[in-house]
């Protein structure tokens, strides 16, 4: 009974030795050793604790216990799976780093809350979704086509590029699947012209 109540109250590794007896597996987790499972720095990982909605309930038991319990550790893991860094959120989108402000700016792209460098990879999967459902699958761009990237270049704010197209205003929005992120989503020339600049008779 001592030892089980041991090893569920302090952080003992696989290997070790709790009253000549070894553990086989390991309980409860320290920062470090949960950060690792996670697969994100400890530093980060307070950061979460501190910041994040399901986490932020947890962090009073933990450090009344000063350690982290596997069930703790599976909600971690929950969260930690939605983190993308920086660079995997715009190679996901396809999407220079001016662009990836602009889609956190108009909420289509949300950060992590305390962590400035990781992204919600749920929004990023939610907005490509959205596109996707407005689209119709082509192997190739079709003829008078661009790409929406290119579309949103020629003077329609990001945001309303993307409200239109996610809201199904544009009649032909077609998905090249041999691209990748938003350069997937191809328009017709024409209609975005009259959509984004409805006076435009070119």
């Amino acid at each position: 009974v001592l030892r089980s109540a041991i090893l569920r109250r302090y952080p003992k590794k696989a290997g070790s030795t709790v009253l000549d007896k070894r553990v086989t597996a390991r309980e409860v987790h320290t920062v470090q050793s949960a950060s690792r499972a996670a697969g994100i720095s400890p530093k980060t990982l307070v950061k979460l604790f501190n910041n994040d909605p399901t986490l932020l309930s947890l962090s009073a038991d933990i450090k009344q216990a000063s350690a982290i319990t596997d069930e703790v550790l599976g909600t971690v893991l929950g969260v930690t799976s939605r983190l993308v860094k920086h660079t995997e959120a715009t190679e996901a989108l396809a999407v220079s780093r001016n662009q990836l402000k602009l889609l956190v700016r108009h909420d289509f792209v949300r950060k992590m809350p305390g962590l400035d460098d990781y992204y919600d990879k749920a929004t990023i999967d939610r907005l490509l979704d959205r596109l996707r459902e407005a689209s119709v699958p082509s192997p190739s761009p079709p003829s008078g086509s661009w790409s929406l990237l290119d579309a949103i270049g020629f003077g329609l704010s990001t945001k309303r590029a993307l409200e239109l197209t996610a809201a199904k205003k544009l009649t032909n929005v077609w998905l090249v699947e041999s691209e990748v992120g938003l350069r997937q989503f191809w328009v017709d020339r024409d209609e975005t012209r009259k959509a984004f600049h409805p006076k435009s008779t070119v």
